[in-house]
């Protein structure tokens, strides 16, 4: 059996590390300086691979002459055109890198005559909603996701379709508890280092580099966590009410993929406010999905200690409405908002 061999409910876990570093090279395919020759699990090679620069779709192709891999590749986050695409996938929709990769899977499996039960698709955070579609719209049924993000509208994807969709994710990770995954869940750990790290709950955990090797012995059911490890631990944002400590310690890189979620959140009463008075964002950063319903907030103008004398004046102030906020007083000012639910 392909992916990860499955006897009745136990799964081989030691085979996610063939994924694992498979997903982890596939980058270097595409940086500035490529790579034609990343260190590759042994046995496998490079057969194909695509990158559409009008959306950023980058995939690969791998093979070890008996099994296949698609793999596709998580946000560049100095790309504005994956930016734009997470905020598509935010709202539970698919997307055009989506689209593409399922239309750079159905072109390889015709080229080169692939079997789909002999292929695993496979993509980490952005790249795991790819495999999702993959799964639903090809032949190919069989994924591994690392940290994905995977919120979908389950009624427009049948659980049939993904049996056999396994998602590898590392404890603190963000991205990877907003909205519902679909597939089985498994909490794996990240290597010894990364946890001496101060920004480890917030950056480092999502990084796959990060995770440590996958055994069927550290691979433990999201569901039993909690109960295996004795941790605190919560599963996806949606359970229970959201935590100052899970919202405003969320970076602004990450706003364009939680906001929705937060925001869906919100409406229902599910987050504190204490937690959402907690978020701060660049003057010059604000979400859609915030300025189009600033009537819902308070806006505090928050400036830092080494602030400039306009700014520092400025600091503390409350506007009940988000055209009364000043303009930036200057280039590369640091100032933020702080929002208040009102």
């Amino acid at each position: 059996m392909n992916t990860l061999e499955q006897k009745g409910h136990h799964i081989d876990h030691s085979k996610a590390n063939i994924y694992l570093q498979l997903n982890n090279v596939s980058g270097e395919y595409f940086s500035n300086k490529p790579n034609p020759d990343p260190d590759l699990p042994d046995g496998w090679r490079r057969l194909d691979g695509k990158h559409i620069k009008g959306t950023n779709f980058k995939g690969v192709l791998f093979t070890n002459g008996e099994e296949y891999a698609f793999v596709f590749l998580g946000t560049d986050v100095k790309s504005p055109k994956d930016w734009a695409a997470n905020a598509q996938m935010s709202l539970g929709s698919s997307n055009t890198q989506c689209k593409q990769a399922v239309e750079f899977c159905e072109d390889m499996l015709s080229a080169y005559n692939i079997d789909p039960s002999k292929v695993t698709a496979v993509g980490n955070s952005e790249g795991a909603r790819e495999v999702i579609e993959v799964l639903q719209q090809t032949p190919i049924k069989n994924g591994v996701t690392f940290n994905g993000y995977m919120r979908v509208d389950k009624a427009d994807y049948p659980p049939e379709n993904f049996k056999n969709l396994v998602n590898y994710r590392t404890e603190k990770d963000i991205i990877s508890k907003c909205g519902k995954t679909i597939g089985k869940d498994f909490i794996v750990p990240v290597k010894d280092e990364v946890n001496l790290k101060p920004v480890y709950e917030i950056i480092q955990s999502h990084r796959i580099d990060n995770i440590d090797k996958i055994t069927n012995k550290n691979a433990i059911p999201a569901k039993e966590y909690a109960s295996v490890t004795g941790k605190k631990f919560k599963n996806k944002y949606g359970e229970g009410i959201l935590t100052p400590e899970e919202i405003g310690g969320i970076p602004k890189e990450l706003y364009p993929i939680v906001d929705a979620d937060v925001n869906e959140r919100l409406q229902k009463g599910a987050v504190a406010n204490e937690a959402y008075n907690q978020i701060f964002m660049p003057l010059d950063e604000v979400p859609d999905s915030i300025f189009n319903n600033s009537e819902e907030y308070i806006f505090e103008w928050v400036s830092e200690p080494d602030s400039c004398e306009k700014c520092r004046q400025l600091d503390g102030r409350r506007y009940k409405r988000f055209e009364d906020i000043p303009e930036i007083p200057h280039p590369n000012c640091k100032c933020r908002l702080k929002l208040i639910a009102k």
